[in-house]
């Protein structure tokens, strides 16, 4: 059938795909947020993304950080759905910072919410980055300059390895 007939424009089957890749996006998340602690499972959620965009070889990048360079000056429907994705990631993020804080797992110096975009933003860089070089190195060192910064090693307790598969859309 036409596409036209379930959706009004090209516009709402861009909405449609986004809407999709955010969930499965989110559920893969939380499938890979588990660990006896929650800086075990913030550390699953950081080591997902990476498993994610080592299988797939480094190509396509994050479909919400390519929507947003890509129509972020221009479409501001698709602009306010990313931004809503990178809202909610973010979100994700600062609760398990705040558990691990909690639990004295990290410094209490930490603040949560800034730390948690800083983390986002560091990933979606590191994988623009390795979807250049086709290297996993920029993301994975993007990876260790965060959990240093926390203060935790690269090889902290409860880190995964990442050449798990894993499915995902970032």
């Amino acid at each position: 059938g036409n596409l036209y007939f379930h959706f009004g424009s090209k516009e709402e089957i861009g909405i449609a795909v986004l809407e999709k890749a955010r969930r499965e996006y989110f559920g893969y998340l939380a499938n890979n947020a588990r660990g006896d602690s929650p800086l075990a499972r913030l550390n699953g959620v950081i080591d997902a993304v990476a498993r994610f965009h080592r299988k797939t070889g480094f190509t396509g990048g994050c479909i919400f950080g390519n929507t947003a360079l890509e129509t972020g000056d221009s479409n501001p429907r698709f602009a306010a759905f990313v931004r809503a994705v990178f809202d909610e990631w973010t979100g994700l993020l600062a609760r398990l910072l705040a558990g691990a804080r909690d639990a004295g797992e990290i410094p209490n110096t930490i603040e949560t919410a800034a730390f948690a975009r800083l983390i986002v933003a560091s990933l979606e860089g590191g994988i623009m980055m390795a979807r250049l070089s086709k290297n996993e190195r920029d993301l994975i060192q993007c990876i260790d300059a965060i959990r240093s910064a926390l203060g935790l090693s690269a090889t902290t307790p409860g880190r995964r390895d990442i050449t798990r598969k894993g499915k995902g859309k970032c």
